[in-house]
């Protein structure tokens, strides 16, 4: 019977599987809206960059309300954290097919509560964009993600072969 009930509170309501799918479908449009804007030489630049500005925070919200809500999950419980980093940049693959995403596990199995686990996609959720976004008319962009145990401490590395800053 307990468990009965933990279920029913772990559901999301009906308020937030209208948020969870509003926030599903701005992507679509939006990175559409995106793709028109840098092929339309209609707009002046200071124009283009403002809307793709705008886009991009429509974008950042969206991926927010996602992420928060992703997989409902138990707060008490750990989880792998490579689950939550390959859902991830599934997702920002899906976004910018021309970026290459490696991931290089070594983090032995590291588990996290989901809290953290939503605090490092976040985390990289941001990471991934702003190198996806300083790279998008390089060819061969390539984005790696290391994750690592060095001295009972738990890292992730990102690197990309962008401009830089």
């Amino acid at each position: 019977m307990k468990s009965l009930i933990d279920k029913e509170r772990q559901r999301p309501s009906k308020d937030q599987l209208k948020l969870l799918q509003a926030a599903h479908d701005l992507r679509a449009p939006v990175s559409a809206i995106m793709a028109v804007l840098e092929s339309s030489g209609e707009f002046c630049s200071t124009k283009r960059l403002l809307t793709r500005q705008a886009l991009m925070r429509i974008l950042h919200l969206a991926e927010n309300i996602l992420i928060e809500h992703r997989n409902a999950i138990p707060a008490s419980e750990n989880y792998p954290i490579i689950s939550a980093i390959e859902s991830l940049v599934e997702e920002k693959r899906a976004l910018f097919p021309a970026l290459k995403i490696e991931i290089f596990d070594e983090s032995r199995g590291i588990q996290m509560s989901k809290e953290k686990l939503l605090q490092v996609q976040r985390v990289l959720c941001c990471i991934i964009q702003n190198s996806a976004e300083a790279m998008e008319r390089q060819k061969d962009s390539l984005v790696r993600i290391f994750l690592k145990v060095r001295y009972s401490k738990f890292l992730i590395v990102v690197e990309d072969n962008g401009p830089g800053i």
